[in-house]
């Protein structure tokens, strides 16, 4: 091109470099880069925020939680994942949970007669504390003739699979399979003082952890009756991981079997005889009957207390005789003409007057009552 002016070419450039120098051009171009940029970075790292921390949440299971299924583990949220091993992994439990003063906090062993003849065992929490056990139930036996006991593991749990197998050598009498927490098979010792009496336990929906591995391995073993309701379904040993964003979740790295083989999975043990009850009733009426039944006996009055009776009241408390009274009269070395409570007073001695009515308790001490007379009368 001839001529010594500036071609169009050049004077676009200069076009374009005199809108860029300019400020308020400046300002507009830089706020378009960096909406630009922001764009990209929400777009690479926002979205799939929910699918990355599913991604680590599968890696950790697939390395840590044996026999996970490939197929559960495509799930594309944290929660759903979770969803697909109930018992097997859970998020952990705060430990900011407020105070509980001293007054407030159940023995995580109990042990007392109820009715004067049956032993009761409350455990709180299963935690190294098996010897407690044995000395509150050898106290009782020592001292008393008992026809039966109970174990009660409601709202119970624990973390200590390693004593299930001792719990349970208190009321087997002769060495069984117990337990397989990681560690081989774990027997009983097979020599227990109270294995030859009928056994009740007492869980329901709140049974967990330890205490739920041994409210299930003596009713696997036929060494006791289980009432209330399903378990927890958390009867495995947890290890705790914390994932990038911090949470805490519980895997079951370790599966927990019973001594036949038995995987203790999320779907807890289905009761022989099934009790829905309040929650909320229910441990007040297990506060109240362990606050209120002395060592000695939770339901038997005292001789003074007896003494003091008048013979009104002793005429009114009598009542008829029946076959079964008989037979268990016979079975307690008692005469015939012996005095019998009341259908009232025999239902209020289950229970201190002002505890509330404890409905598992109750239909325990029936069952035990009914398998007594039963053995009595050799009918068996």
């Amino acid at each position: 091109m001839s001529g010594g002016g500036p071609t169009k070419s050049h004077e676009a450039n200069e076009r374009y470099f005199k809108i860029i120098m300019n400020p308020k051009s400046r300002f507009v171009f830089t706020l378009v880069i960096a909406w630009a940029v922001g764009c990209a970075a929400i777009l690479a790292t926002g979205a799939p925020a929910a699918s990355s921390d599913a991604q680590e949440l599968s890696d950790l299971l697939r390395k840590h939680l044996p026999g996970a299924d490939e197929s559960a583990l495509k799930k594309t949220s944290v929660e759903e994942l979770i969803a697909q091993f109930p018992g097997r992994v859970r998020w952990s439990t705060s430990s900011n949970s407020s105070p509980v003063e001293a007054k407030d906090v159940e023995p995580t062993v109990s042990t007392r007669l109820a009715e004067g003849r049956f032993a009761y065992a409350r455990i709180a929490r299963l935690d190294r504390n098996a010897a407690a056990l044995k000395a509150g139930l050898a106290s009782l036996v020592a001292s008393n003739r008992v026809e039966g006991g109970i174990l009660d593991l409601r709202f119970s749990g624990g973390d200590d699979f390693a004593s299930v197998p001792a719990m349970a050598s208190l009321v087997l009498s002769e060495k069984r399979p117990v337990l397989d927490y990681g560690e081989g098979v774990k027997e009983s010792e097979g020599n227990a003082v109270l294995g030859k009496i009928p056994w009740v336990v007492l869980a329901n929906g709140e049974t967990s952890g330890s205490a739920e591995a041994l409210a299930v391995v003596l009713r696997r073993l036929d060494a006791a009756v289980l009432m209330g309701e399903t378990t927890a379904g958390r009867a495995s040993r947890m290890t705790t991981f914390t994932l990038r964003d911090g949470r805490t979740l519980e895997i079951a790295t370790q599966p927990t079997k019973t001594g036949d083989g038995q995987v203790l999975d999320g779907r807890g043990m289905k009761p022989d005889v099934e009790l829905k009850l309040d929650k909320g009733a229910e441990r007040l009426a297990i506060s109240q009957f362990l606050k209120a039944a002395p060592q000695e006996s939770a339901t038997r009055p005292s001789p003074a207390a007896a003494g003091a009776t008048n013979a009104a009241s002793s005429r009114a408390a009598r009542r008829r005789l029946n076959e079964a009274d008989l037979v268990r009269m016979q079975a307690e070395g008692r005469r015939a003409d012996s005095e019998l409570p009341s259908p009232a007073a025999e239902a209020a001695s289950v229970r201190p007057a002002s505890a509330p009515f404890d409905a598992s308790l109750s239909r325990a001490l029936d069952l035990l009552k009914a398998l007594s007379l039963l053995k009595g009368s050799g009918r068996e």
